[in-house]
C-alpha cells in the first residue's frame, strides 16, 4: 500500500506554478528502498521475537513461616514447579518458602500461566467480612482484568485469589500474564487479598521478576535488593552451569552499615 501511494503520486502532473516539489525518479527509488528496508527489519523482529519467545508454566504456593518477634506469624510465597517449554527448571529456586518470594525471571515476548495454591491453615474457611485469599499481583507485564490478583471490591468482577475470599472461593487461581516488547525491566509482584483489599505485603508476601530484552547479555552474580524501613532484604542470583540459582537474604541494617562492596 505504501509503494502505491508513492507511485500514484509519483506519476502527477504539476502545473509550473504549483509549489509542490516534483520528485525526482532517483528520489521514487531512494523512498521506495528505505520503505523496503524498514519493512524488512520490523519483519525480521517479529520473526526473531516470535523464535525466542518461551511458554512458562509456573505454580507458587503461599505458607506460614516463623513469628515475627511480635506475635505474629510472617507469610512466605514458595516456587511448586516452574517449567519453560516444558523444561523443568524449578531446581533454580530454593525448596522453602522465602521473604522475598521467588525471583522469576523472563524475557520480552514469553507467555505465563502462574497459579496460586494457598497454603496457610484454614484458609478455606470464608469468615463473614476478612479475606483468606492469597493472590499475586504483578506490576509491568501485561494481563487482563480477569489476572489482576485482586478483590471484587477493586476489580468489580471476583475475588481473585486461592482460599475464601469476601465472595467466591478457589482452590487454586490461575493468572495469564504477557511479557510484552517493550515491558523489559525488574517489576514487583506481591499479595493483595489477604485480610484487607491491601493485601499481606508486609507480612512477606512480595517478590520480583526480571524481564530482559532480547539478546540481553547474562552475568555470573545478580541481586535485588528491596528497601525497608529498619532492614535490606535481598535476593541473589547466581549462574551455576547455565542455570541460575536464587538465594533469599536477609539483611539487617539496624546494627550493620551495608556497603555494596559486602555483596562482591
Amino acid at each position: 500500500m505504501l509503494y502505491e501511494f508513492n507511485q500514484r503520486y509519483r506519476d502527477m502532473d504539476f502545473s509550473g506554478n504549483s509549489s509542490a516539489i516534483q520528485c525526482t525518479p532517483q528520489q521514487s527509488l531512494l523512498k521506495q528502498l528505505l520503505i523496503t528496508l524498514f519493512m524488512g527489519l520490523v519483519l525480521s523482529f517479529l520473526i526473531s521475537g516470535k523464535g525466542i519467545a518461551a511458554e512458562h508454566v509456573i505454580q507458587l504456593t503461599a505458607e506460614e513461616t516463623r513469628d515475627d518477634g511480635f506475635g505474629n506469624k510472617l507469610l512466605a510465597y514458595k516456587m511448586i514447579n516452574h517449567k519453560r517449554d516444558g523444561v523443568d527448571i524449578t531446581s533454580r529456586y530454593s525448596p522453602n518458602a522465602t521473604i522475598p518470594g521467588p525471583t522469576i525471571e523472563l524475557t520480552e515476548g514469553d507467555a505465563v500461566k502462574i497459579s496460586i495454591l494457598n497454603a496457610i491453615p484454614d484458609s478455606d474457611v470464608p469468615v463473614p467480612g476478612i479475606s483468606k485469599q492469597v493472590s499475586i499481583h504483578v506490576h509491568g507485564v501485561h494481563y487482563d482484568i480477569l489476572s489482576d490478583g485482586t478483590l471484587k471490591v477493586i476489580n468489580k468482577l471476583f475475588d481473585e485469589g486461592a482460599g475464601a475470599g469476601l465472595e467466591e472461593t478457589y482452590a487454586v487461581y490461575e493468572y495469564k500474564w504477557n511479557v510484552a516488547p517493550g515491558t523489559a525491566g525488574t517489576w514487583a509482584y506481591h499479595d493483595h487479598n489477604f485480610e484487607t483489599h491491601n493485601g499481606a505485603e508486609h507480612r512477606g508476601l512480595f517478590g520480583a521478576i526480571i524481564v530482559n530484552p532480547i539478546g540481553a547479555p547474562s552475568y555470573a552474580k545478580e541481586y535485588v535488593l528491596y528497601l525497608g524501613d529498619d532492614a535490606f532484604w535481598g535476593m541473589e542470583i547466581m549462574v551455576v552451569l547455565e542455570n541460575n540459582r536464587s538465594t533469599a537474604l536477609i539483611l539487617s541494617c539496624l546494627h550493620k552499615k551495608i556497603l555494596m562492596s559486602d555483596f562482591i
